[in-house]
């Protein structure tokens, strides 16, 4: 819903509402040379995504948009807009669910992230928690009433934090900016060979990804700033 006097997209309790992840199905694509859009229904509404695409398309972006084909579960972030009274999700990623486990974790993600803002509103002296920047904000469907959380995520955006984190994200925001796939964590991973081991450096992107900091496009191992 907009909040009062302010035109921001919110959620019933009040968080507003900037980026997003959510893992739906697609029920419709339509795919243009410059865009492609699909509706997205995620167990409580249908909203409709779309994703920009780059005139310099690589092959690895095409498989992409083949296999985000009508009835195929996929992971969405992107920003939430509102053009004539209708909500709309800009796509940053829209990748296929790789399996039910992905899934599951998804929905245990939502159900966290719920439970952690009303446990940071509980503690007395604390002011109410604010959103951070365009750090994912939580989502509980796109049904008019909210419906249930099974499918749409919640994350709050904050900092890096840690050394390791900082110089992982300083990369994929450089880096990230020169090609369309994003940053390659496994060319970070050489280049700070002397820094640190690859499983510091996995754990932070990990880390990054899941505060909405980053996103990954293609696969796993590719990444942009979500800033």
């Amino acid at each position: 819903s907009n909040q009062e006097g302010t035109g921001s997209l919110a959620l019933t309790d009040e968080r507003e509402l900037h980026q997003v992840k959510f893992v739906g199905a697609i029920r419709n694509c339509d795919p243009q040379s410059t865009n492609i859009t699909y509706e997205v229904e995620d167990g409580t509404g249908l909203i409709m995504v779309k994703q920009w695409l780059d005139d310099s398309d690589n092959s690895a972006l095409e498989q992409m948009r083949q296999e985000c084909q009508p009835n195929t579960y996929v992971r969405v972030i992107g920003q939430v807009k509102e053009y004539d009274g209708q909500k709309q999700v800009l796509g940053y990623s829209v990748r296929k669910v790789s399996s039910g486990n992905e899934l599951t974790h998804h929905m245990l993600e939502v159900v966290f992230s719920a439970e952690k803002y009303k446990k940071s509103n509980q503690i007395v002296g604390l002011p109410q928690a604010q959103p951070f920047g365009s750090g994912l904000s939580s989502g509980v469907g796109f049904g008019g009433g909210g419906g249930n959380m099974a499918m749409t995520s919640s994350m709050g955006g904050g900092g890096g934090g840690g050394d390791v984190s900082n110089v992982v994200l300083d990369f994929i925001k450089e880096k990230g900016e020169l090609l369309e796939v994003g940053a390659d964590v496994n060319e970070c991973i050489r280049s700070y060979a002397g820094q640190f081991n690859e499983s510091q450096i996995r754990q932070a992107v990990e880390k990054l990804a899941s505060e909405g900091l980053i996103y990954s496009t293609i696969n796993e191992d590719n990444y942009k700033y979500a800033m």
